[in-house]
């Protein structure tokens, strides 16, 4: 566990864009269907009946101005905040776990990707626990919630940075097993997702052929 807790330092400590400061939430409210941010979620590959029981409509400001984005809720009350131009969050910055009391657990960097999880392989949503991490930089806060799990399944992100943290996992004294080949092609579950949404698309309306 040592070993991870210093990759956690390396990964936080590697060069990243400052966060949106002074965010604050005013109000939130369940997914409305039909609504502006239900069709970015449906635009994303996400049903919004996949994402109602997980993410809330969030009015929120930055200085004087409002805005509105999906807001997906950490276990220390912040928000993950999202919507067709805009990624941050609100203070206090941490992991979301999805506990069902399964022995097995899923861990993925961003909800988008959770919820493209639970898009795909609805089965899971009855037989695994999910963690969240809502950034790499927040390994750290993970491990006592990896260490309850007799097996972890890894859908972090293909690029550089995540590809080094699952080889260091699997390397760890938990139970994990890389579970990214099926959007090996891809970053990661969400652009797997909307590519595929997005190619069966064309083949309905006759565009996949020559």
């Amino acid at each position: 566990m040592r070993s991870l807790e210093k990759t956690s330092r390396r990964e936080s400590s590697a060069p990243r864009p400052d966060p949106p400061t002074g965010i604050r939430v005013l109000e939130t409210k369940p997914l409305e269907a039909g609504s502006l941010l239900a069709v970015y979620l449906e635009q994303r590959g996400i049903a919004r009946e996949t994402a109602a029981p997980y993410c809330r409509e969030v009015r929120f400001s930055i200085g004087a101005r409002q805005y509105e984005a999906i807001g997906f809720a950490n276990r220390s009350g912040g928000y993950e905040l999202r919507n067709a131009w805009f990624k941050g969050s609100s203070s206090p910055k941490d992991i979301t776990f999805v506990d069902k009391g399964a022995g097995t657990l899923c861990l993925l960097e961003g909800f988008m990707d959770f919820l493209s999880l639970m898009e795909m392989r609805p089965h899971l949503r009855h037989t695994a626990n999910f963690l969240i991490l809502n950034s790499l930089s927040q390994l750290g806060k993970s491990l006592e919630v990896l260490g309850q799990h007799s097996k972890v399944l890894l859908f972090l992100d293909r690029d550089q940075t995540g590809r080094r943290v699952t080889e260091r996992l699997l390397g760890s004294e938990f139970n994990c097993r890389d579970a990214s080949a099926f959007y090996r092609k891809h970053k990661d579950v969400n652009e797997h997702l909307a590519a595929r949404k997005g190619q069966a698309k064309q083949l309905r309306l006759g565009l996949g052929h020559r």
